[in-house]
């Protein structure tokens, strides 16, 4: 196991209470100093680089648009507008009236859009808000599971010896049926339009942005 999957067996070890038991008190060490240092070589090189695929990538709607402007294609504005019109289909937000009292109790956010490109090129927006921002806030409630690959593999072997064929599908912002349970509001921006400015009420479920 040490050798297969030394990082999961040395977190491991570490969980449990073992890594000063002898079969692991030299080797946990170096093995966690090992996984820090690549996490540091990966994070440093993503955060200096802002192309994808030869495609630049923006870091705010303004840059984004100001993208468009350059190149005299609309994909990141297409993006942009899908992203709002998807999230916007679900009454995820209630725009305040300028005389419209905020209830007691609402904690103000920030939110904002991340971008890429996916691997046959298409841009992707995505609107997120910034959950680090809310206090004393549970991981169990922002927790989302995925799919590990053994499932993926297990799934692909009783097929095959069962003989069966194997269907996916995916449910598009299937989270935005999900009433919140925070108490947030946020100051719309450029991609609200002409409610730039406003103070919106989320009502509905987005996905959010740790940092930490």
């Amino acid at each position: 196991m040490k050798e297969s999957n030394l990082i999961e067996c040395a977190e491991y070890a570490i969980a449990q209470g073992i890594h000063k038991e002898p079969a692991f008190n030299w080797w946990v060490p170096h093995v966690i100093r090992k996984r820090d240092r690549l996490i540091n070589k990966v994070v440093h090189r993503t955060c200096k680089s802002n192309m994808k695929f030869g495609i630049v990538i923006p870091r705010t709607v303004d840059e984004a648009y100001e993208l468009v402007r350059k190149s005299g294609n609309s994909f990141w504005r297409d993006s942009i507008k899908k992203e709002m019109d998807s999230v916007n289909a679900y009454n995820t937000f209630h725009v305040m009236d300028d005389d419209e009292r905020m209830p007691p109790g609402f904690q103000e956010i920030t939110c904002h859009m991340v971008f890429t490109v996916k691997f046959d090129l298409r841009r992707k927006s995505r609107y997120v808000a910034g959950n680090h921002l809310v206090k004393d806030q549970p991981s169990y409630n922002t927790y989302s599971s995925v799919v590990s690959r053994e499932s993926v593999r297990i799934g692909f072997l009783l097929a095959a010896l069962n003989d069966l064929d194997l269907m996916s599908g995916d449910i598009s912002n299937a989270y935005l049926n999900t009433t919140t349970k925070e108490n947030i509001w946020f100051r719309a921006g450029t991609k609200f339009g002409n409610q730039k400015g406003q103070r919106v009420k989320i009502v509905k479920a987005l996905w959010i942005t740790w940092i930490g």
